[in-house]
């Protein structure tokens, strides 16, 4: 399984802390985690924290994904929960969210340009 850097940098106490601050905030948005996979060819993102609106699927947010990090159209683009399942694109946010947030209340993913399981 994929470490991310966010867990090992921050204590669990903190994330914690952090995640109940945004969902005070903003109470329709999901806190989310994205990293890049090791072995990605893909550019790397400004930042790894994102607030995604509950009411997005996988691929609306995908598609904010594509424009941060200004990928071509024809690059496929992958997105595993907690770095080892992949989603689908039809999936809502929300339900995703709920199923695999992690103890902290982030939701943590892992993003490629290619399957990274296979």
């Amino acid at each position: 399984m994929n470490r991310f850097r966010f867990k090992e940098e921050n204590p669990l106490h903190k994330r914690r802390e952090e995640v109940q601050k945004i969902t005070t905030k903003w109470p329709d948005k999901i806190p989310i985690i994205l990293e890049k996979a090791k072995n990605s060819q893909l550019e790397d993102i400004p930042k790894n924290k994102f607030l995604c609106p509950s009411d997005y699927t996988v691929q609306q947010f995908l598609g904010c994904i594509r424009k941060k990090i200004q990928m071509r159209r024809e690059t496929a683009l992958f997105v595993f929960i907690n770095g080892i399942e992949l989603v689908s694109g039809d999936a809502p946010m929300s339900q995703i969210y709920e199923q695999k947030k992690d103890e902290d209340g982030f939701l943590y993913m892992i993003f490629s340009d290619q399957d990274v399981m296979g």
